[in-house]
């Protein structure tokens, strides 16, 4: 319910914005004309192709970490040290651990349920 209400305030913010942005006058232009007049300056375009540079070279270096990070998983992967810790169980060992797992859980429960009787009996009484 918070997070629905704080998404339509959030949708209701960026709209008023928006709105400012675009009929609100800073001077003889509104701010959207300011941005545009800018981008469309000499300049804006330097900065902007400066961004995509920067931006390309970014790109390309995070991709040499992957690629590199593949290579080196697909080494991990032959090696004897990869297999530690995978045990190859039958089906039948698996239901049973499942079923060990589930008795286990189950105990738990009824012992933590039996302290919370215990206690609200120990609550009344008082």
């Amino acid at each position: 319910m918070f997070r629905l209400l704080r998404g339509i305030v959030g949708l209701g913010v960026l709209g008023v914005l928006a709105y400012g942005a675009v009929a609100v006058p800073l001077g003889d232009k509104t701010l959207w004309e300011h941005v545009k007049a800018i981008a469309g300056s000499k300049e804006g375009k330097t900065l902007v192709d400066g961004v995509k540079d920067k931006a390309d070279e970014v790109l390309k270096k995070d991709q040499g970490k992957k690629d590199q990070g593949k290579k080196d998983q697909g080494k991990k992967d032959q090696s004897p040290a990869s297999q530690l810790g995978q045990d190859q169980f039958s089906t039948k060992e698996r239901r049973e651990l499942k079923e060990l797992i589930r008795e286990r859980l189950a105990k738990k429960a009824r012992e933590q349920s039996k302290k919370k009787a215990s206690a609200a009996k120990v609550e009344a009484t008082e």
